[in-house]
C-alpha cells in the first residue's frame, strides 16, 4: 500500500521543509480511541502484520525503497516488484481503498492486549492512516499549492536528484528510469497547474518561481544534480571505464529528460501568467478552512482545534511579554537587546564536537557518530535555509550528512543562531535523534513515522536546551531567547489570522505594515508548516515543564528526555502518554522508598501538575 500523503501534500515528491529534514513528509489523524470491544490480538499476530504491511507498501514504490534500506532484501523485500516512478500528485482509488482496509483492520482489534510499543505503533499507525485518509477528499485535490517555497515540484526534483545516494551498481539502472519519469512526472504538474487556473486557485509568486526554474535551466552545463551523481558514481567500486560509462548514461538521461522538463515548466506557466490570481489564505477557498484543520493536525502532530491553539499561543505570548518586560526593566541588560549573544566558536567545525561532549548530561547516551558536514553549491543555496539534516536509510552505514549554506551563513561563526542551527541538525537534534533510533526501534515500521509536531518540534527544543551551554550570560541569554519565542508564536498567530480566519493581504499589511506582505505571501503559500517547529517545541516545553513541577527535585534530564525520544517521531498523545508514565514511576520510587520509613510529610504530593487526560483535548489546571 502506498502512502496517501505521498499523494497530498506536495506530490509524490514530498520533503520537510528546507532547511532542516528531508524525511518524506507523513501524516497524523484526529485522535485515536483505544478503548474498543475488538477482537484481543497478539504481539506475534500483530508483529505479522507489520511485517506484511510493510513490505506490500514497500513493493509499490522504488523511491520508497530506495529512500529508507540499503539492502531491501534482507527485510523480505522483492525489488523486482517494485515500480520505478516519480509517483503523482493526487491520490488514486486503488490507494484510497487500500488505506481504508487497513484502517479497519486496525479498528478490528483491541490493541489492550499488545505490549506498550506495539501498542503505540498501532496508535500512530491507526493516528496517520486515519489523516491521510481524511486528507484525500476529492474535495481538497487543487488546495495544495505545488510551487510554494517548501512544496515546489521543481525544487524538489533537484533536492531528489541531488541528494540520490548510490550503494552498489545494481542502483544506477533504477536510477536513470527515475531521470527518464521527470518528462511525465512534469505533464502531472502542468495539468495540475492547468486544473488549478481553471478553478481560480493558481496562485503562486510568479517571478520568483520563473527565476527557480531559469536558474536550474542556465546550470544544466554545470549542475549540482551532476555534480552530485558523478561523485556517487566516483564512489562505487568499479573500474574508471565503467564509471565513465555510467555518468555518460546519467548525463544523457539529465540533458534529454531532467533538464528540458524545466524549460517546458518554465513555457508553461508563462502561458498561465495572466490567470495567476493574487495570493490568499487558505479559509479564503472553499473547503480550505476544512483543509486547514487538518494541515494544523498535520504540522502540529495535536488533535487539537484552530480555536484552541489560538487560545494556547495567547496565553504563551501574554507570558512571553510579561517576563521580557520584566528583563528588560533592568538598565544593565538595555544595551544587549536587540543584539544577537555572540559564542566562543572560530569555525562551524568545532560546533557538533562541542555538542556531543555535553550532550550526556541531559540527553540518554547513543553510540559514536561519524558525520561529514557538506557546503551547499550556489545553485541549492537559499537565503534563509541555513542547513538540513539527510536522513539516511534505516540501514545505512555511510557517515551521516548535514548540508550547509556556507554562502549565506559561514562568515560568523560566533553567531549564536548558526549554533542552534547545528544543535538543530546535529547533537541533539536529528543526526543524534536518528543514531538513537537506530539503536532503540523494535520494527522498521517505525522508521516510516514522521509526525511533523514532534519531528521538528523535537529538534527546535532539544537545541534550544544546548543554548546555556555556551556560557552566554544568563540573563542576556534569556532576553534572546524570549525574543525568539515571542517572534515564532507571532508567525504561528499570523498563520492563523491568514489560513484560519481569512484576513487578506490588505488587512494583514494595514495591520503590520506593507513590509510584511512577504511573510504573507510565506505564510499563505505554505499554510501552517511552521506548527511543526514552534508549536512542536512549545508542546515538549510545556511537558517539561510540567515533569519538573510534578517531580521537584527528582526531576532528571536524562530520563524525561529519554521519554520523549523512546517512541519515535509521532504524535503527541503518546509522547504525553509517555511522559506520564515517566512521572509516575518516579513517584512510586519514592512511595517505595518512603513506605520504610514512618512518614512525616503533610503534603502526599498529589497536589501536583498532571499531563493531559488521553481522551481530553486540555492540559489540567495546576492546583
Amino acid at each position: 500500500m502506498k502512502k496517501l500523503l505521498h499523494a497530498l501534500l506536495a506530490g509524490a515528491l514530498v520533503f520537510a521543509l528546507p532547511g532542516c529534514s528531508c524525511a518524506p513528509m507523513q501524516n497524523q489523524t484526529p485522535e485515536v480511541q483505544t478503548q474498543n470491544k475488538g477482537t484481543p490480538v497478539s504481539d506475534e499476530e500483530f508483529t505479522a502484520f507489520l511485517d506484511e504491511y510493510l513490505i506490500d507498501m514497500c513493493e509499490q514504490n522504488y523511491m520508497t525503497v530506495h529512500n529508507h534500506f540499503v539492502d531491501p532484501e534482507k527485510y523480505g523485500i522483492d525489488l523486482s516488484k517494485c515500480e520505478i516512478t516519480l509517483g503523482t500528485l493526487l491520490p488514486e482509488q486503488e490507494d484510497i481503498d487500500e488505506t481504508k482496509a487497513i484502517i479497519e483492520k486496525l479498528k478490528g482489534w483491541d490493541p489492550s492486549t499488545l505490549s506498550k510499543t506495539n501498542r503505540q505503533i498501532y496508535e500512530a499507525m491507526l493516528w496517520e492512516d486515519q489523516l491521510s485518509l481524511d486528507m484525500a477528499d476529492e474535495k481538497f485535490e487543487y488546495l495544495t499549492n505545488i510551487w510554494s517555497p517548501t512544496g515546489s515540484q521543481a525544487d524538489n526534483l533537484v533536492i531528489f536528484f541531488s541528494e540520490y545516494a548510490l550503494y552498489n551498481e545494481e542502483d544506477i539502472e533504477p536510477l536513470i528510469t527515475l531521470i527518464n519519469d521527470v518528462p511525465r512526472f512534469t505533464d502531472l504538474v502542468i495539468d495540475y497547474t492547468k486544473r488549478q487556473a481553471e478553478l481560480d486557485l493558481f496562485m503562486i509568486e510568479f517571478d520568483s518561481v520563473m527565476d527557480s526554474l531559469n536558474k536550474i535551466i542556465t546550470s544544466k552545463d554545470d549542475s549540482p544534480v551532476t555534480a552530485s551523481l558523478h561523485e556517487e558514481i566516483d564512489n562505487l567500486d568499479l573500474d574508471k571505464d565503467k564509471k565513465e560509462e555510467w555518468k555518460e548514461k546519467i548525463d544523457d538521461a539529465l540533458q534529454e529528460s531532467f533538464f528540458p522538463s524545466y524549460t517546458k515548466m518554465s513555457e508553461e506557466l508563462k502561458k498561465l501568467k495572466s490567470q495567476n490570481k493574487p495570493l490568499k489564505g487558505m479559509s479564503s477557498l472553499k473547503n480550505g478552512k476544512e483543509y486547514y484543520e487538518l494541515l494544523l493536525k498535520h504540522f502540529s502532530g495535536t488533535s487539537q482545534s484552530g480555536e484552541e491553539i489560538r487560545s494556547d499561543l495567547q496565553e504563551a505570548t501574554r507570558y512571553t511579554l510579561s517576563r521580557y518586560a520584566e528583563l528588560i526593566s533592568d538598565e544593565s541588560l538595555a544595551e544587549e537587546i536587540g543584539e544577537e549573544p555572540k559564542t566562543p566558536f572560530k569555525k562551524v567545525s568545532e560546533m557538533i564536537p562541542f555538542l556531543e561532549e555535553r550532550y550526556p548530561a541531559y540527553f540518554p547516551i547513543v553510540d559514536d557518530m561519524e558525520y561529514e558536514i557538506k557546503p551547499l553549491s550556489d545553485e541549492q543555496s537559499q537565503e534563509g535555509v541555513a542547513a538540513y539534516f539527510v536522513v539516511p536509510p534505516i540501514d545505512s552505514t555511510r557517515p551521516y550528512e548535514i548540508r550547509y549554506n556556507e554562502r549565506d551563513y559561514g562568515s560568523d561563526a560566533s553567531s549564536l543562531s548558526l549554533y542552534d542551527t547545528f544543535a538543530h541538525e546535529g547533537v541533539p537534534g536529528h543526526m543524534y535523534q536518528a543514531q538513537y533510533n537506530r539503536e532503540h526501534f523494535t520494527h522498521p515500521i517505525q522508521y516510516f513515522f514522521s509526525c511533523m509536531g514532534m519531528q521538528e518540534g523535537y529538534a527546535t527544543y532539544a537545541a534550544n536546551q544546548t543554548l546555556p551551554w555556551t556560557g552566554v550570560n544568563e540573563n542576556s541569554l534569556e532576553v534572546w531567547n524570549l525574543s525568539e519565542e515571542y517572534s515564532n508564536y507571532v508567525v504561528l498567530m499570523m498563520d492563523l489570522q491568514i489560513n484560519y480566519e481569512g484576513l487578506s493581504r490588505d488587512e494583514f499589511c494595514d495591520l503590520y505594515g506593507e513590509e510584511s506582505e512577504p511573510l504573507f505571501n510565506r505564510l499563505a503559500q505554505d499554510p501552517g508548516t511552521f506548527f511543526a517547529y514552534y508549536y512542536g517545541s512549545k508542546k515538549l516545553t510545556d511537558l517539561q515543564t510540567i515533569a519538573k513541577e510534578a517531580l521537584g527535585g527528582e526531576y532528571d534530564d536524562v530520563d524525561f528526555n529519554t521519554a520523549l525520544l523512546q517512541a519515535g517521531n509521532v504524535n503527541f498523545d503518546i509522547i504525553e502518554e509517555n511522559v506520564q508514565d515517566y512521572i509516575d514511576s518516579v513517584r512510586m520510587s519514592e512511595e517505595d522508598d518512603e513506605s520504610e520509613l514512618p512518614s512525616t510529610r503533610v503534603n502526599d504530593g498529589t497536589n501536583k501538575p498532571e499531563l493531559r487526560d488521553h481522551n481530553d483535548n486540555s492540559m489540567q489546571e495546576f492546583e
